[in-house]
């Protein structure tokens, strides 16, 4: 494939081939990040995966109870005494924002933990979807559906992505995508909304 045929496929609109099979890869992404739902969903209630999300979560619920004020200190961190939280409020501000306008503004614990369990595969299978589009901006349709086709089983992204573990590590690869994607079409086009657009992901990124 020559740099022009790369750049003219890059700048194409997506065929209904290619985003049936993108849909596809992308819902099989989901699918093989929820492969340990059973583990997950006991007796009513959720099993996070891991040790991080209980403190995401803890502070997913002070932020719905405080809202929109994200808590940047905790109690039971390094308990008696506390701590700063390491951590950027970017994921739990997302989950805590989701928790309250599914719940209508009133979300019960229940609800709020299945509903955290479950974004985090999502956000998984949307790094699929950028991984097709930043790599299609590089060269053009067949590598790009084989990168999206690499990510879906990808075991570290899997890992990330995996239901119930509410960790912010979701969010970086996809992110860094998103970056990239809205920086290559910036350096291509001129276009100020795509610069303004890299801008915006790097800077939820930190």
């Amino acid at each position: 494939m020559t740099h022009g045929s790369a750049e003219n496929e890059s700048s194409s609109p997506l065929d209904l081939r290619d985003a049936a099979i993108l849909l596809g890869l992308t819902a099989a992404a989901f699918l093989v990040r929820c492969f340990n739902w059973s583990h997950v969903f006991v007796g009513g209630e959720v099993r996070f995966e891991e040790f991080d999300p209980f403190g995401h979560m803890r502070r997913i619920v002070m932020t719905i109870a405080h809202w929109p004020h994200v808590p940047q200190f905790d109690y039971f961190t390094n308990f008696p005494q506390g701590a700063d939280l390491a951590w950027g409020p970017g994921l739990d501000f997302l989950l805590a924002g989701m928790s309250l306008a599914l719940g209508l503004g009133s979300p019960l614990d229940a609800d709020i933990e299945r509903w955290c369990a479950l974004a985090i595969p999502v956000l998984g299978a949307a790094g699929v979807a950028c991984a097709y589009l930043l790599a299609r901006q590089m060269t053009g349709r067949g590598p790009a559906l084989l990168s999206a086709a690499i990510v879906t089983i990808l075991p570290l992204h899997v890992n990330l992505g995996l239901l119930a573990r509410v960790d912010h590590h979701v969010t970086e690869p996809l992110l860094a995508s998103l970056l990239w994607l809205f920086f290559l079409r910036a350096a291509r086009t001129g276009s100020r909304r795509d610069a303004w657009l890299a801008g915006l992901s790097q800077a939820l990124g930190i």
